[in-house]
């Protein structure tokens, strides 16, 4: 019941501890209510280039939506004959009803998304200008060697969710770049957005690199006559998510955390 208000708190939080080492660097050169500015600007102006960049991609694909829609409406009329002559019920229609339902619901994700956006800025705003005073408070209320083994133990893991974050954007990117390169190898189009995108999903963990493979596949069914090129577009993504997660990703991880 709580989540609306925890999930955007423990996310500033954790913005905040990312950008934790440009607030303190400008803090040695401007006052403190600069530094928090100059900040939070720089995590708008993050969050805005998302933006666009998410943005191109969607109209990317706007731009062939006639022509995908017809090719839908095509493969669902085929998939219908088919079942019928071999005594199924018509399955190629509901199939496309069905996306187009979850298409239309993702426009609510998207709102959804904005607003806990909002709250996210708002919190992190908020963290920004406490953390010193909360600082300082705890320090009165613990011992000297106490406040030592505290103040130690948030800045290690801080310093490990940045490392962690260097890591993963790393790995993220080499999938997302050899994601893109493969696709244009072999004649899928919009091949910069099946590489974003698969930089994108790669930092939602387990999942999001299984997803990765589901939207550059059906588009290939769009695309492609026949189901030989998705099945070579859905087993080569696969194939390099594979790879990223289970061999490159944790050398990098590794490294960069000092596990095993």
């Amino acid at each position: 019941m709580a989540s609306a208000v925890f999930v955007p708190v423990a996310v500033a939080l954790f913005l905040l501890a990312i950008t934790w080492p440009l607030l303190t660097k400008l803090e040695r050169w401007i006052p403190r209510w600069a530094a928090m500015a100059v900040t939070l600007v720089t995590v708008l102006l993050a969050v805005v280039a998302l933006g666009i960049v998410v943005s191109w991609a969607f109209a990317q694909v706007a731009e062939r939506g006639p022509q995908l829609g017809q090719r839908a409406r095509d493969i669902a009329r085929d998939v219908d004959a088919w079942s019928r002559s071999v005594g199924l019920p018509a399955a190629g229609t509901a199939v496309t009803t069905r996306l187009a339902a979850v298409m239309a619901s993702s426009v609510g994700y998207v709102r959804a998304g904005v607003g806990l956006l909002v709250l996210v800025l708002a919190f992190f705003a908020l963290a920004m200008a406490e953390v010193r005073d909360f600082e300082m408070r705890l320090a009165e209320h613990l011992r000297h060697r106490q406040r030592d083994q505290v103040f130690d133990t948030v800045r290690e893991i801080a310093s490990r969710v940045r490392r962690h974050m260097v890591a993963l954007t790393i790995t993220s990117a080499l999938s997302g770049l050899i994601t893109g390169l493969f696709t244009l190898a072999v004649g899928l189009e919009l091949a910069p957005l099946w590489g974003l995108l698969t930089f994108l999903l790669n930092y939602i963990a387990i999942l999001g690199p299984l997803i990765a493979i589901l939207p550059p596949t059906l588009y290939a069914i769009l695309q492609f006559d026949g189901l030989a090129q998705p099945v070579i577009v859905a087993a080569g993504i696969g194939i390099i998510q594979v790879v990223m997660g289970n061999i490159v990703d944790p050398k990098i991880e590794g490294r960069a955390l000092s596990l095993s």
